[in-house]
């Protein structure tokens, strides 16, 4: 193992940490990605310009430094002002939708973030992902993830507060893709908070709420959904802020007084694998079945935001082919979704379309958004922007109380083990004549035996010490030869594998762009994503 390297993650380990409390991304992946980016901190990119991971800036005007990379010559690599500006940067880049395949795994997921990186274009070395992942193991950094989650635990935190919200004057690099830069206010829009609960502008219903003629039993029933057409495995979302799972895979569904839902034969409804989120929006509850799913990715009793993953649609149970079954209940009672769809569209702001199948593909949702109550609405959207915001501003300040608490504490215990030190020479003298003044004139032989004793323990103690200072000199010596042999080793290695660290070193913050598109040459500029208009 080598030991540079090792101390190298030991000193960026705090930082690293910190990103993952604020921001969810495990501090093994950060430390690893900059280790390699920066050629362990090495690189001129690193040492001149305090960018440890190969991000680049088009804009024009930006102070940057210029250097050859893999994919470009001359590249204008960003600078900062310190390598913790570089690692933020970093953390809010990886927030940037480019990375959004990221953003539900956990803060402990090393692999799957690795692997979701590299599969969003970071970089073009083939095997990059796992080449990090097998250092990454080789050296324990995982430990640093749960280390840094039980400090969030301790300081109150969720691990990743500051995954949806970006603070103030913070802001995402240039280098993600164009449009995609965040505003340098706390990130609440409405479009954060609701969410449709399928993406696509244009879907189908194909049974609506109420009495029906059943599509496979011919049967007259009660249906207390609609069934919304779609491919199998279609992904499925939350809708709203603080939701709560309540059921997963019941089977049967029942009423609000407890009794099994019957169809017309007085058999019980079989729901397949299905989920059943509950809201609390003003003073009303609304919960929301997801049924005939293909898979489920949450459980009983989890915590969910807007636009968390509920799991895919599917065909299990009694159905009729792939479809969602997607039933409302308002305080107890069910009503017709669409009612609620409408709603969230409108606080959404999506422009979904929900055709009715037996009505000419007329849109059954317009109705409902035409009579929606938009002031109350609005009115509930910005107290969700306003709760969200301020739960921001609490766990911020709760965090940075924290981290400031820490801070003095070990500054307390440094200060604290300093002056017992200083208080420790001063009654001794530096030759010890201080404490053995004690008993100088004393004459019985209670006096002498004493004075024997203690001049016996000093001169221990002062040879002790002497030995100690001798050991610490030694052990410099030491570590500046460690040090001359490591750097030698490392040069020849760099030697050896520069076309390899080339390739590893590669960032790809930019997009991947071909130098050709539709036989037609691009610019720098288009390349980069920011052309003048």
């Amino acid at each position: 193992m080598d030991a540079k390297k090792q101390a190298f993650f030991e000193e960026n380990a705090e930082l690293a940490m910190e990103e993952q409390i604020r921001y969810g991304i495990p501090a093994s992946v950060t430390l690893i990605q900059m280790y390699w980016e920066s050629g362990r901190g090495e690189s001129a990119l690193a040492r001149n310009a305090n960018n440890y991971f190969g991000v680049k800036d088009h804009r024009q005007g930006a102070q940057v430094y210029r250097a050859n990379d893999a994919d470009e010559k001359n590249a204008p690599f960003k600078m900062y002002d310190s390598k913790e500006a570089s690692v933020r940067d970093h953390s809010l880049i990886l927030m940037g939708k480019t990375y959004n395949r990221c953003h539900h795994l956990a803060a402990d997921d090393y692999s799957g973030w690795l692997k979701g990186i590299k599969g969003s274009g970071y970089a073009s070395a083939k095997d990059y992902d796992k080449t990090l992942i097998n250092d990454l193991k080789a050296y324990n950094l995982q430990a640093y993830d749960k280390k840094a989650m039980e400090k969030a635990k301790e300081q109150g935190v969720k691990c990743g507060y500051m995954r949806d919200l970006t603070a103030p004057g913070e802001r995402v690099s240039s280098l993600s893709r164009q449009g995609e830069r965040r505003s340098t206010q706390p990130a609440v829009s409405g479009r954060e908070l609701f969410r449709m609960p399928v993406d696509g502008r244009d879907l189908t219903m194909t049974s609506a709420f109420g009495p029906r003629i059943h599509p496979t039993t011919g049967l007259r029933d009660n249906h207390k959904g609609i069934d919304i057409s779609m491919a199998a495995g279609t992904k499925l979302y939350s809708s709203e802020p603080e939701g709560v799972v309540k059921r997963v895979n019941w089977g049967v569904d029942r009423n609000h007084d407890g009794k099994a839902d019957l169809d017309a034969k007085g058999n019980p409804v079989i729901n397949g694998k299905c989920v059943e989120v509950e809201y609390r929006r003003g003073n009303d509850v609304y919960t929301v079945q997801y049924l005939h799913m293909s898979r489920v990715d949450v459980k009983e009793g989890q915590k969910i935001g807007p636009g968390e993953l509920i799991g895919l649609s599917g065909a299990t149970g009694r159905g009729t082919g792939a479809h969602l079954h997607y039933g409302v209940k308002k305080n107890g009672e069910y009503i017709n979704p669409l009612s609620y769809l409408a709603d969230v569209a409108i606080l959404s702001d999506s422009k979904a379309v929900i055709k009715d199948a037996k009505k000419n593909n007329l849109d059954a949702l317009a109705l409902y958004k035409k009579e929606a109550d938009r002031d109350v609405l609005l009115a509930q959207k910005a107290d969700a922007e306003r709760q969200r915001s301020d739960e921001y501003s609490l766990a911020q300040v709760k965090h940075d109380e924290n981290t400031e608490e820490e801070r003095n504490i070990a500054t307390e215990d440094t200060v604290a083990r300093t002056a017992k030190s200083n208080l420790f020479s001063a009654i001794l003298g530096n030759d010890g004549s201080g404490l053995s003044q004690m008993f100088q004139g004393g004459s019985d032989l209670t006096s002498s035996i004493v004075q024997m004793l203690m001049m016996s323990f000093l001169a221990l103690a002062f040879n002790k010490r002497d030995d100690e200072e001798q050991q610490q000199q030694q052990n410099v010596v030491d570590d500046q030869q460690n040090a001359v042999s490591r750097e030698n080793e490392w040069d020849v290695r760099a030697k050896l594998d520069v076309k390899e660290m080339a390739e590893m070193a590669s960032t790809k913050f930019d997009i991947e762009w071909s130098e050709q598109q539709g036989g037609q040459q691009i610019t720098q500029q288009e390349r980069s994503g920011y052309a003048v208009s």
